[in-house]
Formats: C-alpha cells, structure tokens, sequence
C-alpha cells in the first residue's frame, strides 16, 4: 500500500474516531462518511465509549432546544 494511500486511511479513520468520540455521529453515519461497514466502524466506537458518548450529545443538545423553544 503506498505512503499516501495509508496517510488517507490514518487521516479518515482519525476523523472518525473524533466523531464518535465526541458523540456527533452514529455508527451507520460514520461508516457512510468513511465507506466502511458499520461492522468496523463499530468496533472502533466500542473502543472510544461512542455509545455513551453519542447519549450525552444528544442528551446536551436535546435540553438546549427545550431551552430555546421554551423562551
């Protein structure tokens, strides 16, 4: 495999892990962004705590759009 071509894959898989880390996308969105199986994308979220990463997320973003509505 060339240089450049695994410096993509480093780059992509990078990129993902922050999404997932940071709860701001699902599995199936992550593998459609990277053209992985959400299968592989999976395992990398099990590593990250992406589950409960992607619920704190939307839990945060969820009471924030109560607030605005709420005003």
């Amino acid at each position: 495999m060339p240089k450049q071509t695994l410096a993509k894959h480093d780059a992509a898989k990078r990129a993902a892990q922050y999404l997932l880390r940071e709860g701001l996308a699902s599995y199936a969105e992550v593998a459609a962004l990277t053209g992985k199986s959400r299968q592989g994308v999976r395992k990398w979220a099990i590593e990250l705590d992406a589950e409960t990463a992607r619920q704190d997320h939307l839990a945060k973003i969820w009471h924030e759009a109560l607030c605005k509505v709420s005003k």
